[in-house]
């Protein structure tokens, strides 16, 4: 998980969705719920940003690097909280 998060931060969305599938069929296969969860989840914010690129295309207004970043931002606060809350 930690490559798709890495994928993630870069904005290799593609290769975060990717790496993140992988990630879940192990997780599944080992029957790691609150993992396949977590995994989901990350997967469909990866999806959206990948949308959310595409949809844009490749200008460079601000607007959408601006998205990127409080997303980025956002899923890496989730990370920490899940954390703590698991400790």
């Amino acid at each position: 998980m930690i490559q798709a998060r890495f994928w993630y931060g870069q904005h290799m969305f593609e290769e975060a969705k990717s790496e993140a599938l992988r990630v879940l069929e192990v997780f599944e296969e080992l029957g790691a719920a609150d993992d396949v969860e977590t995994t989901e989840w990350f997967l469909g914010k990866a999806e959206e940003m990948d949308n959310l690129v595409a949809s844009h295309g490749s200008g460079n207004d601000g607007k959408l690097f601006e998205t990127i970043q409080f997303a980025v931002f956002t899923h890496f606060m989730f990370c920490r909280d899940h954390r703590i809350r698991a400790m």
